[in-house]
């Protein structure tokens, strides 16, 4: 997370939101754990997104418990988790601002107008957070605007 901190503090003084990509947690939990530390005197909204086809966090923030979730096929395959782990689900419940699952097609799609070198996995905190954002009241529920400044974790680069 030291990373993507030192070039906002380049560019802007802190993040609005941040979206993570979820498959069993690890990742996940670190950007609660990172952006709700003593550092940022205002948290950002910490996102969290993961395939439609395995989208274990949302049904477990859902439900209040973590949750094991039937998969399905996904190109995400990094992400591909039926369950997070229980070290991660603390920090995922109490972390976690807003989730959304992305389907394949919508991350691929996002990733392939911006002609970004990353893989499907690293497509979806863009797909997630167009998703959670393409709605008015959406961003308003957020606390968001066009001058907002959003991070978005990706975790897999290019296929070759």
């Amino acid at each position: 997370m030291r990373r993507p901190d030192r070039v906002l503090e380049c560019l802007v003084p802190t993040a609005d939101l941040v979206a993570v990509p979820v498959g069993v947690g690890s990742l996940a939990q670190a950007a609660p754990a990172h952006y709700r530390g003593p550092a940022w005197s205002v948290a950002p909204t910490v996102l969290s997104v993961e395939p439609v086809a395995a989208a274990c966090a949302l049904a477990g923030l859902r439900a209040g418990r973590p949750t094991t979730v039937a998969t399905g096929e996904t190109a995400m395959a990094g992400l591909h988790c039926a369950e997070v782990s229980g070290l991660a689900w603390p920090l995922l419940r109490d972390g976690c601002d807003a989730a959304v699952a992305v389907g394949d097609d919508r991350a691929a799609r996002d990733l392939g107008d911006l002609d970004v070198g990353a893989g499907p996995c690293g497509a979806a905190s863009l797909a997630g957070m167009r998703a959670a954002l393409s709605r008015p009241e959406r961003r308003e529920a957020l606390g968001l605007d066009g001058g907002s400044t959003v991070v978005l974790l990706n975790t897999e680069g290019a296929h070759s």
